[in-house]
């Protein structure tokens, strides 16, 4: 198999029954397939034409790139025009636009990336895997969850103090108040493990039988510096109004 010298990937061929030059070329490899010489060998922008810098249709990959990093500068350039010409009116379209779902989605994504070395892809994986609830509570967490119930990704701090991670010592996802659990007892076994014992002696002990006080007790006349204070006749059924009157 002889591949086409203009990068295209495809099979050149071999000569049949040809002479260049009075030289008979049959049996040998064509370095082009069909009119393919009469193509360019780099982009106009000077890229070589490999095939693995060409996507499908043809087109150079990195001339793509190039593109992108032009707008990607035109936009941020933009940006900072408006920003100087009127700070108030920026400020507030960015605030709107990371109050959307668009914005929630493109600050979460650029977190994860910096912080966690996460793709939005392995982002969704690790969060689809545990059903979208947290491992500890088993509270539904989404992007657009209560701050207390959003997704929080849990690493190992033995591994990585703060909040940055390697990316390989990451457990799993957390809700909000669960991952701030786990910090505050420093990822301590023995620490959660005296709180469950000591939530489980207080719920022996104390009292289950303890009747609530009624109503009527509740609004009774209560001493307050020596004094009698009578109560505020909105919180007195009719019958304790005429009590009191």
């Amino acid at each position: 198999m002889s591949l086409c010298a203009c990068g295209c990937g495809q099979d050149a061929g071999i000569w049949g029954r040809h002479y260049v030059g009075g030289k008979n070329m049959e049996g040998q490899p064509k370095e082009f397939f069909g009119k393919h010489s009469m193509r360019k060998k780099t982009c106009i922008r000077g890229h070589l034409l490999l095939p693995e810098n060409r996507y499908p249709s043809g087109q150079c990959k990195l001339c793509g790139r190039v593109r992108d990093e032009e707008r990607r500068t035109e936009v941020i350039a933009r940006i900072v025009t408006n920003q100087k010409k009127n700070p108030e009116k920026h400020a507030k379209e960015v605030r709107d636009w990371a109050k959307s779902q668009a914005g929630r989605i493109s600050v979460r994504a650029t977190k994860a990336k910096q912080l966690y070395g996460l793709s939005p892809e392995q982002y969704d994986d690790i969060l689809l895997g545990q059903e979208g609830k947290c491992e500890v509570c088993r509270v539904e967490m989404t992007a657009e969850s209560h701050k207390k119930t959003s997704v929080a990704v849990d690493h190992d701090h033995a591994c990585c103090p703060g909040n940055k991670s390697c990316g390989k010592c990451i457990r799993g996802m957390l809700c909000s108040m669960c991952n701030f659990m786990l910090g505050f007892a420093n990822d301590n076994v023995e620490t959660l493990a005296n709180a469950i014992h000591y939530l489980n002696k207080f719920k022996e002990n104390q009292c289950q039988t303890q009747e609530k006080p009624t109503l009527y007790a509740q609004n009774q006349l209560e001493p307050i510096l020596g004094a009698w204070v009578k109560p505020s006749y909105q919180e007195l059924s009719f019958s304790q109004m005429e009590t009191t009157a």
